[in-house]
């Protein structure tokens, strides 16, 4: 009897701080797999702001180029 006493008295606080460290390292994971997916959408993101980008100067660089030489034809 007090041997089960002890034992408990002694097991609930190794416990609770087991149950603590268990929720603190789900905290961690999911937020490191949040902040994960948050960077990758964000590269595909500026990626996309990126090609867009190059593609308009493109454009606009052989627009601006073609009516400078063509002015002088006409």
């Amino acid at each position: 009897m007090l041997f089960e006493l002890l034992f408990l008295i002694y097991l609930l606080p190794v416990v609770f701080l087991f149950v603590l460290l268990l929720r603190f390292a789900r905290f961690l994971i999911v937020n490191v797999f949040r902040t994960a997916i948050w960077i990758i959408k964000k590269s595909f993101v500026l990626l996309w702001k990126g090609l867009v980008l190059l593609a308009v100067v493109t454009v606009g660089n052989i627009t601006a180029n073609r009516n400078q030489t063509d002015s002088g034809r006409y």
